[in-house]
């Protein structure tokens, strides 16, 4: 029996300690600077609460993740939600997050997510609104700050109503690129609208937003129209933003 008492020391010794908890454990979400002078939750590894800062649509709690430190983590959680007419819902929205593009900062080793991905409802219980970003270049010191955008030129079929420029992206190709405008079922939209419209549309994972706007000269605003359009695939978080005219 005394052989017996060491062991079963060590077992409830093994059972009563503490052990070290995972919870501060996996990549960080951005960088701590992404968090401005108020914002919470960024250069942390799976945030229960993030605010960009500012108005208090910009702030998430309650957040619970799955998957963390993998290619992509997903997250729910609950937020303020404006009102069309203006102000606040008195009860909050459900919100989802993916983070993605796992990876390094220059200048830095550690492996940390580099963009997230939001949706909220509309309202309370209501529908979700078009997936879109929090952050498109994580590393940069503040989560507004504009990622290093890759463009290009490709080959869209002739349309004599409607130019296609100003064409950029982020983790795709221009053939992907070309796709995705090409399927654009509103073509024409910035010669055709004679007043601000917004379309959404759908293709190969990419989630696409436009509206329309009048194009200025400096100060001066001119007969001309643009279709602003910015597609995020909700899937992996590349980019695209395109403008018709």
């Amino acid at each position: 029996m005394r052989r017996l008492v060491p062991l079963l020391a060590v077992l409830t010794s093994a059972i009563l300690v503490p052990q070290a908890s995972s919870a501060a454990t996996g990549p960080p979400l951005g960088k701590k600077a992404n968090a401005g002078a108020y914002g919470e939750g960024w250069g942390k590894p799976h945030p229960g609460r993030i605010y960009l800062g500012g108005v208090p649509s910009g702030l998430a709690y309650k957040i619970k993740w799955a998957s963390w430190g993998s290619r992509m983590a997903y997250g729910r959680g609950w937020s303020p939600q404006y009102k069309p007419q203006g102000g606040y819902y008195r009860k909050s929205v459900r919100v989802q997050f993916r983070a993605t593009n796992l990876g390094t900062c220059r200048g830095n080793s550690t492996n940390r997510y580099r963009r997230l991905l939001i949706r909220k409802q509309e309202r309370p219980g209501g529908p979700w609104e078009p997936w879109h970003s929090w952050g498109l270049n994580l590393c940069a010191g503040n989560y507004w700050e504009p990622p290093v955008y890759t463009s290009c030129e490709v080959e869209i079929p002739d349309n004599e109503d409607s130019i296609i420029d100003r064409i950029s992206y982020l983790d795709i190709d221009c053939a992907t690129a070309a796709t995705v405008i090409e399927a654009n079922p509103w073509p024409n939209l910035a010669v055709e609208s004679e007043e601000s419209e917004s379309h959404d549309y759908l293709h190969a994972g990419f989630q696409c937003s436009g509206y329309t706007s009048t194009i200025w000269d400096g100060e001066v605003e001119t007969d001309e129209r643009q279709a602003s359009w910015s597609c995020i695939n909700w899937q992996d978080g590349s980019y695209l933003a395109y403008r018709q005219r």
